[in-house]
């Protein structure tokens, strides 16, 4: 008897000692699962926190714009050029938890893309002139102009013996179609026929996206590049001065422009010396947490400004000096 009763103490010191391992283990899982519903709420949180801090840090931008305009209005005199505060530098405001900064980049002072096809769709000669030309001043021989028209034309026939239409996309290991219709994003770039990632870095600062209409390149803005890219008569050497002069002088009408010697009898079309279309670059930092946010806005004859995009998804966005405020 006194065997058995051994016996049956033993078994339910191993059932007690196997209860007391499950509940450890069960206790064990329930921490883990807490801790990380714990850290998943923190990360979500500081996720939503950097989301809001850009959304206000667009409005701050938004506002510099508007006074921007106001100031023009009371000067009568609507210039945008490099050397006003939003154009030279980048703003940045510390927080207890860490850091926003701010920058805006004019996008007229760049060859828009749609701007290669006019409102049929078809494309448009002296915009095509102007992207070959930009293309020659980069250096670029990769990918020929007539390929990007072909991009963004609304037909399906190559555009001159250099085009390429889907016949020379179907044919790759993950085929695809041109998109015969407006760019949506620099980054479409990558998916045209023969564009390498060191000219794209080349040429995507030089470029933007905009409606088809937005041809009027800023020129007090725009890259020596670009001005070059707006008469072949405009070479390298005229086009540093043109940017040494409009830094000591930025230019208040196209008429401006004209009377510098290197503009002599060259005559513009599709200039402009102030801007609607701008691109705000924001970096907001959270506990290592990085949140971006880029977008694109419109900026009305009256000084209204709307947002056209944003796009939560680029990196090496803040270039400028900043400025802390």
């Amino acid at each position: 008897m006194n065997k058995l009763h051994s016996e049956q103490r033993g078994v339910a010191l191993i059932i007690v000692v196997f209860v007391m391992a499950l509940v450890a283990l069960i206790a064990a899982g329930i921490g883990k699962q807490q801790n990380l519903f714990v850290k998943k709420s923190i990360n979500q949180f500081t996720q939503l926190q950097g989301t809001e801090l850009t959304i206000s840090a667009e409005a701050f931008a938004r506002q510099v714009l508007y006074k921007d305009w106001e100031d023009d209005k009371k000067d009568n005199k609507f210039i945008d050029h490099m050397t006003e505060f939003w154009a030279e530098y980048a703003a940045s405001f510390p927080m207890e938890l860490g850091l926003i900064e701010v920058q805006v980049d004019d996008l007229q002072g760049r060859f828009n893309l749609n701007s290669l096809v006019d409102s049929k769709g078809k494309a448009d000669a002296e915009q095509v002139k102007r992207l070959k030309r930009l293309l020659d001043s980069l250096g670029i021989v990769s990918v020929s102009v007539e390929k990007l028209v072909d991009w963004v034309d609304a037909d399906v026939e190559s555009y001159e013996y250099k085009g390429a239409e889907d016949e020379a996309y179907l044919i790759y290991d993950t085929p695809y179609r041109t998109a015969n219709g407006l760019v949506g994003h620099v980054s479409e770039l990558m998916l045209i026929e023969g564009m390498t990632a060191e000219d794209y870095v080349l040429l995507a600062p030089h470029i933007s996206v905009l409606p088809p209409n937005a041809k009027a390149v800023n020129v007090n803005t725009c890259s020596k590049e670009v001005l070059m890219s707006l008469h072949e008569n405009i070479t390298a050497e005229s086009a540093e001065t043109i940017i040494e002069k409009r830094l000591e002088n930025p230019f208040a009408t196209i008429e401006d422009l004209y009377q510098l010697p290197e503009m002599a009898a060259i005559k513009l079309k599709n200039v402009s010396v102030n801007t609607k279309y701008f691109a705000v670059s924001i970096r907001v930092t959270i506990q290592d947490r990085i949140t971006r946010l880029v977008s694109n806005l419109y900026r009305a004859d009256d000084g209204k400004l709307r947002v056209i995009s944003r796009d939560f998804g680029q990196k090496n966005i803040i270039t400028k000096k900043q400025v802390l405020l």
